[in-house]
């Protein structure tokens, strides 16, 4: 037998839970960008407030464009949809075992308490291969056996997201590689036709990154607050923060109204034409900037499923150890385990209990609202002022 005597608390899982909650959250933002692509002509058109004629001009290569974002649109969604809702069911499984686990705060209730009041209870008879300490022995097995047959559903979901994770990551992969050389035959057609924008594009790039910068920033402090994460999809930003009364605060605080207002201005000082290739130059660099960033969340959320299935584990091979010693040396058990770590124990399942709920509440953001570029910034500068 080990010297260590196994332990009943949850050790890291609810680290490894807040860490799956702040990847997830992360990962779902720029699958709204994607789901919401458009997928046809009349779509971009109006996403980008170009004319058909602008579009017309180049449309075999937007066509091409176009034909990409359908694809890309159709794996994020399918992610959202199924896979997403896959990994939500696994904190909603975490939840349910945290609270047979606590009792749901009742110690009396609870399993690990359970367990705990009767190896105490199996080590005070002398004759261990008496029925009696044969029937408390059974009901300790029989608690873990429960609980680890939950712990082996849990690790099987968890695998299968693992998978679909890196699938989807190839997905995005091979979606990248496309679009990529398709943004660049419309870039060079732009070039060919209208002129060098590239510096005109460095400039709307600096104010985008401010821009996104302070969306991320705003976003983290929403999270933080606990606050249902909430989006709209702009035209040329992706997806940002919607417009609440304490997103607004926040925009007039950090002075991102200023930084859109500059960007705004850049894009309709010129004339209409030129407006529309830039338009058209910003949205295609945004979305493979978008496309980047789900590929960059995938591998942090990978590891921390991976680190969730080996706390999972480490509690398995816990539960399993104490069968043994049930078997062994129940005297050593009891004395390592006292009756009164059973509500420590609970109070420490109950705090994941707790935390799995709250992802579970704030898992979906609400539905995301399409706006125009110009609408959002009019949008943005109405209500700073109303606040």
């Amino acid at each position: 037998m080990p010297d260590d005597i196994p332990q009943l608390n949850p050790g890291d899982v609810q680290e490894a839970l807040q860490l799956q909650t702040r990847d997830m959250y992360n990962l779902l933002r720029y699958l709204w960008t994607g789901t919401l692509l458009p997928q046809n002509a009349q779509d971009f058109e109006a996403r980008t407030e170009v004319t058909a004629a602008h579009y017309a001009k180049y449309k075999a290569d937007l066509d091409a464009v176009v034909k990409d974002y359908t694809v890309i649109a159709s794996h994020c969604k399918k992610f959202k949809d199924i896979t997403y809702p896959s990994i939500v069911k696994i904190a909603s499984n975490i939840y349910d075992y945290a609270d047979t686990a606590s009792g749901g705060g009742d110690v009396e209730a609870a399993y690990y308490a359970a367990i705990v009041t009767n190896i105490h209870d199996l080590a005070e008879i002398t004759d261990q291969a008496s029925p009696a300490a044969k029937k408390l022995a059974g009901e300790i097995n029989g608690i873990i056996d429960a609980m680890m047959e939950r712990i082996d559903a849990l690790q099987a979901d968890a695998a299968k997201v693992k998978k679909d994770l890196s699938d989807f990551e190839e997905e995005c992969k091979k979606d990248q590689t496309s679009l990529d050389a398709r943004v660049k035959a419309v870039k060079d057609k732009i070039t060919t036709v209208g002129g060098d924008i590239d510096q005109l594009q460095k400039k709307i790039k600096d104010d985008m990154a401010e821009i996104i910068k302070d969306q991320e920033e705003i976003k983290h402090d929403n999270l933080i607050m606990y606050t249902s994460a909430s989006y709209a999809w702009c035209t040329i930003l992706g997806a940002v923060a919607a417009l609440t009364a304490d997103i607004i605060y926040a925009i007039k605080k950090k002075n991102t109204q200023k930084a859109i207002d500059e960007l705004n201005k850049k894009l309709t000082e010129e004339t209409k034409e030129l407006q529309d290739d830039k338009a058209i130059v910003a949205q295609l660099d945004n979305v493979k900037l978008d496309i980047q960033a789900v590929i960059d969340q995938i591998g942090p959320a990978i590891k921390t499923i991976e680190k969730m299935e080996g706390e999972w584990g480490a509690t398995t091979e816990n539960l399993a150890n104490i069968k043994k010693y049930v078997q062994n040396d129940i005297k050593k058990l009891s004395v390592k385990a006292p009756l009164t770590v059973s509500k420590t124990i609970v109070h420490k399942w109950l705090v994941v209990r707790d935390d799995a709920k709250r992802y579970v509440d704030l898992a979906y953001v609400s539905d995301v609202r399409v706006t125009t570029f110009e609408d959002y910034t009019k949008e943005l500068a109405k209500k700073v002022v109303q606040f």
